[in-house]
């Protein structure tokens, strides 16, 4: 599957530093990294969130004693 998107330039600039650094060979590799690490900040975000509702769901029904 092939995806095409447009950058501004200040995106372009840090993925041309990361394969000019040798740290990835193509932008492919950067955007994938970056999503990899953005899918694992919303998983954890999902984690928070929800513990967060059973924390509040918790308050609540103390509350009702």
């Amino acid at each position: 599957m092939s995806t095409t998107i447009e950058l501004d330039q200040e995106l372009q600039d840090i993925i041309e530093r990361l394969i000019n650094m040798g740290r990835y060979s193509n932008a492919d590799e950067v955007v994938e990294a970056a999503l990899s690490l953005l899918q694992q900040y919303e998983q954890e975000r999902e984690k928070l969130m929800q513990e967060l509702q059973k924390g509040s769901d918790s308050d609540t029904s103390d509350r009702s004693l």
